[in-house]
């Protein structure tokens, strides 16, 4: 029940205490989802004694939807019909039932005169009047007659239209479209009419227009009749010989005539299954056109023409057809698609080499990077001075911050897509400061520059960063700082955090140098990719001019902004907003002891793995990381050595096989698929993880294609290969039923 309905029922109530005899009121009452609503008339009767006092009430209640919904569609058509031209040139509303008419409105008073008779007999020899072509005005006589109209109504027509040429007593002509709309009026069951006209010239003069448009741009237009078989046309503009114009002719002679006229040889089969009858309905069943092309030959010459066909009208009786001249286009774009299939191939060798190059060097750069990560990583194990420790604390920053950019650079899918993925987590501004201190801090100190930190983070409130891309932006900045400050100088780091209505961190930074600064006129394009100042520098000095690209980039991707400041010879100021989601400091201790990792070596204590790998100082690590989570490791130096070591050992012996991809003899793709093709119990069960420095999204799919569990990009991270080896072992065993 809707507000104003139990307004209602309480007013009844409020009439029934009051004193009243008879109330009633109509209330609608809501539906379920499978009932609509319905509308219950309540009647309420007391009679009162000789004294005035209530003795007995009586009460009905009656369903009277299906009247209030007659009289809701009713007064809804009335207020349609009225409000749906504003524009028209009157309104009336005729009783056909009772002959009457009534209620004009205009601000014509020729139009209001159309009412003078009060009926409705009246109003439409009034009409008749003004029509200014005899055919149409005897045609609308015919039709538009009370007799006729309740006719059409009771047959289930209840809306008419008709265009006319009419003139006025003033003199002034034009074209009117009368519109019709016919109900039953649910109060008095008398058949009513709506009637209003507009000003159709306008749409005569667009008319006038289109078909000059027709004449300019079509060859011709015709007509087909499926059921008749015939074919006749009707807008000619060009030279038609032998088939007549404006008169149906046998379908099939016309196709006959064209083949054997106009269309090329080559074009003789397709134009005839093409312009078939029963193809076109087809084509047309499914879309609301259809069209082809071919060569049409003429006067010795080669055309290019399309046809086009759609149904005429509602019925689909008739189809129209209309030929088109597109020889100029079609030229075009076949140039067009001839420099863009040489494009295409030439982007396609160059991408190749570039997929091939990337996934070389991927290779090869994460290969070393390996070692130093790994190697630091069981270095820092040792009892050292904490100096030493300090030491390796910087190259693993440094090295994994080099991995970072790696990923960056030879990511395929993101060089191929332009879009740059961001991984927001807490970032705490003295994390980014420890940062600042083994990256930047360094770089100052060679250069025996001063470095400042002036920052003033939000206290209780961290900020949600990808704190590689945060990282990537300062170290374009400090590094070109660095590069462009004399020795001596100084740069700052200024930091200035508040939040804003929606609880988001707003970052107000900054990156001061008083180094040699930059021109007016080049700061105008710093931000574009391979821009460089002309002026004589050092060669320390020269870069790529990718760095400050790259950081608007990144900035535009996180929704912030970046500008600059710089006077030569005094120095320059990058200045940096953003907003971040933030996370209250209380929370982010709680959610940190929530997600404390799991006690992965624990699950891989006394575990067989069986690792297959050929670089000796991959194996080192390997074997030392393994070893240190309490697995029993069994070494391969190549994949047909693992193979060989799988088929010796007894079935179920090894939980876990560690597959390096690039391997002598036999590759890790080959060996994995070798070994879930043995006819052992463990063959197609035992996981089986790839730990390989070739990390691309295609090496990804290709060692789950090989059959391959898992994977784990090189340089190794001894925390996530716990976990993904954990995982692995623990899902198999659940398969097997075993734990």
């Amino acid at each position: 029940m809707t507000g104003e309905d139990r307004e209602e029922l309480i007013h009844m109530y409020d009439e029934i205490f009051s004193g009243s005899q008879n109330v009633t009121a109509d209330i609608w009452f809501g539906g379920t989802e499978s009932r609509e609503p319905v509308c219950i008339r309540i009647s309420h009767y007391t009679v009162f004694d000789a004294e005035g006092r209530p003795e007995t009430a009586y009460g009905l209640a009656q369903d009277v939807t299906v009247h209030k919904k007659e009289e809701l569609r009713y007064k809804r058509s009335l207020e349609k019909i009225v409000h749906a031209n504003p524009n028209a040139l009157g309104y009336f509303r005729l009783n056909l039932t009772k002959n009457l008419c009534g209620g004009g409105q205009s601000k014509y008073p020729f139009v209001l005169a159309l009412q003078k008779s009060g009926t409705a007999d009246g109003f439409f020899a009034e009409v008749a009047k003004y029509i200014a072509d005899e055919h149409i005005r005897s045609e609308y006589e015919a039709y538009y007659n009370r007799e006729n109209l309740l006719r059409e109504f009771r047959s289930g027509k209840d809306s008419f239209e008709t265009g006319y040429p009419t003139g006025t007593s003033q003199g002034g002509k034009f074209w009117v479209t009368a519109f019709f709309m016919l109900l039953q009026n649910p109060a008095t069951q008398d058949i009513e009419a709506i009637t209003y006209t507009v000003n159709d010239t306008e749409r005569k003069k667009d008319e006038k227009t289109v078909q000059l448009v027709i004449n300019n741009k079509f060859d011709y237009i015709g007509l087909i009749d499926p059921a008749a078989d015939t074919f006749e046309f009707r807008t000619v503009n060009l030279r038609i010989t032998g088939l007549p114009v404006r008169r149906k002719t046998d379908y099939s002679v016309c196709i006959d005539y064209d083949i054997a006229h106009y269309v090329t040889e080559n074009d003789a089969e397709l134009f005839r299954s093409n312009s078939a009858i029963a193809n076109i309905q087809r084509e047309l069943a499914v879309s609301p056109a259809y069209s082809f092309s071919y060569m049409h030959r003429e006067d010795g010459k080669i055309f290019r023409k399309q046809l086009d066909y759609c149904y005429l009208d509602e019925d689909r009786t008739e189809i129209m057809v209309t030929q088109t001249d597109i020889t100029a286009a079609y030229e075009h774009e076949q140039e067009q698609l001839m420099k863009m299939s040489e494009a295409l191939a030439s982007a396609n060798r160059a991408n190749k080499a570039k997929s091939q190059f990337l996934s070389r060097m991927s290779h090869d750069m994460r290969t070393p990077l390996n070692g130093i990560i790994g190697m630091t990583y069981l270095t820092k194990k040792m009892d050292l001075p904490e100096e030493v420790m300090q030491n390796l604390a910087n190259i693993d920053s440094s090295s994994k911050f080099l991995l970072g950019l790696i990923n960056d650079v030879l990511d395929m899918s993101k060089a191929e897509s332009g879009r740059v993925e961001l991984h927001p987590e807490p970032y705490r501004p003295e994390h980014f400061y420890e940062y600042l201190s083994s990256v930047i801090i360094p770089l100052c100190e060679e250069e025996n520059q001063k470095f400042v930190l002036d920052a003033k983070p939000l206290k209780d409130y961290i900020p949600l960063m990808d704190k590689l891309r945060i990282n990537q932006i300062f170290f374009n900045l400090f590094s070109n700082a660095v590069k462009y400050t004399p020795e001596g100088g100084t740069i700052t780091y200024y930091l200035r955090e508040h939040l804003d209505s929606d609880g988001k961190i707003v970052m107000n930074a900054e990156v001061r140098d008083n180094g040699i600064g930059m021109s007016e006129e080049f700061q105008k394009t710093l931000f574009e990719p391979f821009t460089q100042e002309n002026r004589d520098d050092t060669s320390k000095q020269r870069g790529t001019g990718l760095g400050l690209a790259i950081v608007r980039q990144l900035l535009d991707t996180m929704g912030g902004t970046i500008a600059v400041k710089s006077e030569a010879g005094k120095g320059t100021v990058f200045f940096i907003e953003a907003k971040f989601d933030s996370i209250s400091a209380d929370e982010l201790v709680d959610e940190q002891v929530r997600k404390a990792p799991a006690d992965y070596k624990s699950i891989l204590a006394g575990k067989h793995v069986l690792l297959c790998e050929d670089h000796p100082l991959n194996i080192e690590i390997g074997r030392t990381l393994l070893e240190d989570a309490g697995m029993i490791v069994n070494v391969a130096e190549d994949g047909q050595l693992g193979l060989d070591a799988f088929l010796q050992a007894r079935e179920g012996f090894y939980d876990v096989v560690i597959m390096d991809i690039r391997m002598p003899v036999m590759d890790g793709y080959e060996a994995a698929r070798k070994i879930r093709s043995l006819c052992r119990s463990d063959a197609g069960t035992v996981p089986i993880i790839a730990m390989t420095a070739d990390a691309f999204n295609d090496d990804v799919e290709k060692c789950f294609e090989a059959g391959m569990n898992g994977h784990i990009a090189k340089p190794i991270d001894p925390e996530v290969m716990y976990k993904t080896i954990a995982e692995m072992i623990i899902l198999s065993a659940k398969s097997d039923n075993t734990i």
